[in-house]
């Protein structure tokens, strides 16, 4: 039977908690980081929304890209190991640049409508970003449990969980008197940001999240890596692996099950229970 091989796991914390690193150990470097530097790793793990509804696509990549909603073109982000960012200085190819990225359309500069792409973890422990820009950056953070939520509709006090929109995790970088810095810098730290309403809502999960990067600079910003360390409540190490069997059955991450088994089933994270035993598995 065929052997369907679930996400890379590292273990980060004890007592009772495993981290897990969400990407494959082939595809992360040394710091657990994965660079968009090469077509294999960009086709791997980097799609598209559900753009007819604009909504993430449950059955889609781990890394769903979201255009600018600009009138009339809503042009595209992209994603291209030839990519070239800014380096230290905020100049293209300078010292310190990278080569590999996602290339998040500019903003129309009278809102945060610039591209943006979402991240899809099944939990969440940490998550960061490198970004570069020849520009200070403004930039919104958003985040759902519910993938139905509309993308159309957010909010700054509501649930995270609600189907009538997103949850603003941050809009601190949204104006011209505070906003991140050019060049190319790590944003990390973005599991723990807050708007400051009550109660306060972090990223930090257990449960499947979604976390949406918006750009709001009026100049292209280029993300070059992220590291996303997913987390799981357990008493143990997570299978590496699992058999496809009879008696298995298998949901998508918003729980609508599937039927047929996983072999059945297209590219995208599921969850699986088998023998009183459930997990989530990428195919």
């Amino acid at each position: 039977m065929k052997k369907i091989l679930t996400l890379s796991f590292v273990l980060l914390a004890t007592m009772g908690t495993v981290a897990q690193n969400w990407f494959d150990a082939a595809d992360r470097d040394e710091n657990g980081w994965i660079w968009f530097d090469t077509a294999e790793k960009i086709e791997k793990y980097i799609g598209v929304i559900n753009e007819t509804d604009y909504l993430v696509d449950p059955n889609g990549k781990p890394i769903q890209l979201v255009y600018a909603d600009i009138y009339p073109d809503y042009p595209a982000s992209e994603a291209s190991e030839e990519f070239i960012g800014a380096g230290t200085d905020g100049e293209t190819g300078s010292e310190g640049s990278r080569t590999g990225a996602i290339m998040l359309q500019p903003s129309s500069g009278s809102n945060v409508d610039g591209g943006g792409f979402i991240v899809c973890m099944p939990s969440c422990y940490s998550y960061a970003i490198c970004y570069s820009s020849n520009s200070k950056v403004m930039a919104r953070i958003l985040a759902t449990t519910n993938v139905k939520s509309s993308m159309f509709q957010w909010n700054a006090e509501g649930s995270i969980d609600s189907e009538s929109g997103w949850r603003v995790i941050s809009a601190t970088y949204t104006t011209i008197f505070k906003r991140l810095p050019k060049g190319i810098n790590t944003w990390d730290g973005l599991e723990e940001l807050n708007n400051g309403y009550e109660p306060k809502v972090t990223m930090k999960s257990n449960d499947p999240i979604y976390a949406w990067f918006q750009n709001g600079t009026t100049d292209t910003v280029y993300i070059h890596g992220i590291k996303a360390i997913t987390q799981e409540e357990a008493t143990g190490i997570t299978h590496a692996h699992i058999r496809a069997e009879d008696n298995q059955a298998v949901y998508t991450i918003d729980g609508r099950q599937i039927g047929g088994g996983f072999d059945k089933v297209g590219k995208g994270l599921y969850i699986v229970t088998e023998q009183g035993k459930t997990r989530k598995v990428v195919k």
